[in-house]
């Protein structure tokens, strides 16, 4: 073929050729255009279903994870009242607690008045009032049912004015 303007004019069958691939790579890329706007088209629908899905699921969340904050903080709190309890019942079921010993001096005591508590080592020695001295005899019988003590004596009792003073010297297993 004859040149033109300085372009080499091709055959009628390597036209053709080239033709049929321009015209294949167009089919093919056209192809693939629609294939990737179609999946393009389905991830954006899917995204947009996801946003109002999530969109109506937020103030869930929300309430979930207040939730779960406040049993978090419900969790330590039962976590350091337990820790304090077991503290407590320790120190409480210990031999030698002397709010025990105390405890059951108040608690024996029905119609009698404290009037002191001396406590040394194991010995105790109390001064207490009543109205009559059956009820310093009723205390010393109480004290003496207490698996506390070893030894409860009665150190002196007067009677005047109507009032009862008694003096008890006791010793005690824990102190």
């Amino acid at each position: 073929m004859k040149s033109v303007n300085f372009f080499n004019a091709q055959n009628h069958k390597k036209q053709q050729a080239m033709h049929r691939w321009f015209y294949a790579t167009c089919i093919v890329t056209l192809t693939l255009l629609i294939c990737l706007s179609i999946v393009s088209i389905r991830l954006y629908f899917t995204y947009t279903h996801l946003q109002k899905e999530r969109i109506a699921l937020k103030p869930m969340e929300e309430r979930l994870s207040f939730c779960l904050t406040q049993k978090r903080e419900l969790k330590e709190k039962t976590t350091q009242l337990k820790n304090q309890l077991a503290k407590t019942n320790r120190i409480k079921r210990k031999p030698k607690n002397p709010a025990l010993l105390l405890r059951t001096l108040l608690n024996a005591a029905d119609n009698v008045d404290l009037n002191t508590i001396q406590i040394d080592n194991k010995t105790i020695v109390l001064q207490l009032y009543a109205s009559k001295v059956e009820g310093i005899m009723r205390y010393i019988e109480n004290l003496r049912n207490e698996d506390l003590f070893l030894k409860i004596d009665l150190g002196t009792i007067e009677q005047a004015d109507n009032k009862a003073k008694a003096t008890i010297d006791m010793v005690t297993k824990y102190l």
